[in-house]
Parts: C-alpha cells; structure tokens; sequence
C-alpha cells in the first residue's frame, strides 16, 4: 500500500490542477444533460437513466476533458490578463465541447447544431452559462 501511495503523491500544485481537471469534467457532463434536457423529441432525455442518457453524459464528460486539454495554454495565469485569459479559454472550452459532445451523441446533426443549442440554453440560463 505505502508504494501505491508513493506514486499518487502529488504536489499542491498537482492536487490543484487535478481538482481543476475533475471540476470541468463533471460540470461539462451536467451542462451537456442540462442542454440535453432541454430539447423536443426524439433527443428529450427522460428522468430515469437508460442508455442514451448514460451516454450523453459520459459523452459530455469526454469533451470536456478533450476540450480542457485543447485549450489549457489559455488557462492558469494571474492578474487581470490571466483572469481575461481565462473568460476566453472559457468560452473556446465551451465550443470545443459541445462540438465534440455533439459528435458523440447524434453524430450528424449534433456536429452543427450542438454549438447553437450551448449558446441558447447559456441565453436562456445564465446560471447555466456562470
């Protein structure tokens, strides 16, 4: 046990990042079934979990990871650049995701409209966009 520990030790910086990490991937999964819920049939998600709706948000957690790796160079500085930086990084996490998140689950529409579905659903709930 004392060498698995050994080798999952991280550093504050490390235990930061990966927090980081965690926290956009579950939170592109929730906004990908918030989005997702959204919608008029046949993509209307139901309340019990059957396999669409497993995969929307696994497929929401995916890109969101894809995403945050495509677009980490716009992430963690300081000060007022760091933090406009960030709005940006933010915004191209956002896109990048729901392009990808859209492939995944209704891979010829989704592509197209899934962008356009993110930017209302973040009009429409702007807690949904914070």
């Amino acid at each position: 046990m004392a060498r698995l520990t050994e080798k999952l030790y991280l550093t504050k910086g490390e235990k930061s990042y990966m927090l980081g990490c965690i926290a956009v991937v579950l939170l592109t999964a929730i906004v990908t079934l918030v989005v997702m819920a959204g919608l008029a049939a046949p993509y209307t998600l139901v309340i019990e979990a059957s396999n669409f709706v497993i995969w929307t948000a696994i497929a929401g957690a995916m890109s969101g990871g894809v995403a945050l790796y495509l677009a980490r160079g716009w992430m963690g500085d300081t000060g007022a650049l760091g933090f406009a930086r960030a709005v940006v990084g933010s915004i191209a996490i956002a896109a990048i995701a729901s392009i990808i998140a859209g492939t995944l689950t209704v891979p010829f529409e989704g592509t197209i409209y899934a962008p356009l579905m993110v930017v209302s659903a973040f009009i429409a709930k702007p807690w949904l966009a914070a």
